[in-house]
C-alpha cells in the first residue's frame, strides 16, 4: 500500500512537471512561431501542412493490479489444504517506448519495461482432531517478482470527431509480451511458492492519444493474460494443491513521447 501511494505521488509530480514545462514554452514563444510549430508527433511539410513522424520515442510509467488464475488439485488427505484463493495485489512499471507509424490507422509499438509485481494466494488448511472436530487455518503466501518485459503491440487508431479533437484519437491495441524474472527464487523450499522465471502473455487494451505542442500524452488501460503455467512445482504443501497457475494483470499506463 505504501509503495502504491509513493508511485501515485511520483506520477502526479511527473504529469504536473510536464504541464508546467509546456506552459513555460508557450509563454516565451514568439507570436510568429505559432504558425510554424510542431504538434505532438507531427512536423511541417513543404506545402505548409502536417506530416506524421514515422518513428517516435518516449517513456512510460504505470500501475498494475495482479493475480494468479489457478486450477486446483484435489486434497490428498484430510489434514491438508481445502481451498486456494488468489488475491489481487498491486505493483508498478517503468519503461521506454518506440512507436513506428505503419500507416494512417496502424502503429507498431515496442516498450522495454521493468515491471514490479506482487501476487498473493490464501490457503485454507483444515485440521481434524481425534474427537472428530476440525479447525480451519488461513495461510497467505506472496510471490514478488521484478520482470524484464518486451511488449510488442499493434495499435489501431480512430480519429475523434469535432474541431476541438483534431489532435486527439482513441486506439485499440493487441500484441504479445515475453518477460523474464530477475528475482524469482532459484532454490526449492518447503515454505515457498515459486514461479518459473520465463512467461509469455497476450495483451489487449485501449487508450487515448492527446497531442500537445512538444509531446504526446497517452493514458492506456491494458489487460495481460499469461499463456504459460507459471507454477514451479516443488511438491510441497503450497505447490501441490495447485495444478496450474497463469498470470493476469490489469495495468493503467501513461505514455509520453
Amino acid at each position: 500500500m505504501k509503495r502504491s501511494i509513493i508511485t501515485i505521488g511520483l506520477l502526479l509530480l511527473l504529469i504536473t512537471s510536464v504541464n508546467a514545462q509546456k506552459q513555460k514554452h508557450l509563454l516565451v514563444a514568439k507570436p510568429k512561431s505559432l504558425h510554424n510549430k510542431n504538434v505532438g508527433s507531427f512536423t511541417n511539410n513543404k506545402s505548409g501542412g502536417k506530416t506524421a513522424k514515422a518513428l517516435t520515442y518516449g517513456f512510460l510509467v504505470g500501475l498494475n493490479f495482479n493475480r494468479f488464475m489457478v486450477a486446483d488439485n484435489e486434497p490428498a488427505n484430510p489434514n491438508t489444504v481445502i481451498t486456494v484463493n488468489p488475491r489481487v495485489s498491486n505493483g508498478f512499471a517503468l519503461g521506454f517506448l518506440a512507436n513506428l507509424r505503419l500507416n494512417e490507422n496502424f502503429d507498431l509499438r515496442i516498450s522495454p519495461t521493468a515491471g514490479f509485481y506482487e501476487r498473493s494466494i490464501d490457503y485454507t488448511i483444515r485440521t481434524f482432531a481425534p474427537t472428530g472436530t476440525f479447525s480451519d487455518t488461513v495461510i497467505n503466501k506472496n510471490v514478488e517478482n521484478i520482470m524484464l518485459e518486451l511488449p510488442i503491440v499493434v495499435k489501431f487508431k480512430g480519429q475523434l470527431r469535432g474541431e476541438k479533437n483534431r489532435y486527439s484519437n482513441m486506439y485499440l491495441l493487441a500484441g504479445i509480451k515475453p518477460s523474464y524474472s530477475m528475482s524469482a527464487a532459484k532454490d526449492a523450499d518447503n515454505e515457498l511458492l515459486r514461479t518459473n522465471p520465463f512467461d509469455v502473455s497476450v495483451e489487449v487494451g485501449f487508450g487515448l492519444d492527446k497531442r500537445y505542442q512538444y509531446f504526446k500524452f497517452s493514458p492506456e488501460l491494458r489487460f495481460s493474460f499469461g499463456l504459460i503455467n507459471a507454477l514451479q512445482q516443488d511438491n510441497n504443501n503450497f505447490s501441490l494443491p495447485i495444478r496450474k497457475a497463469n498470470t493476469f494483470s490489469l495495468s493503467l499506463l501513461f505514455h509520453f513521447n
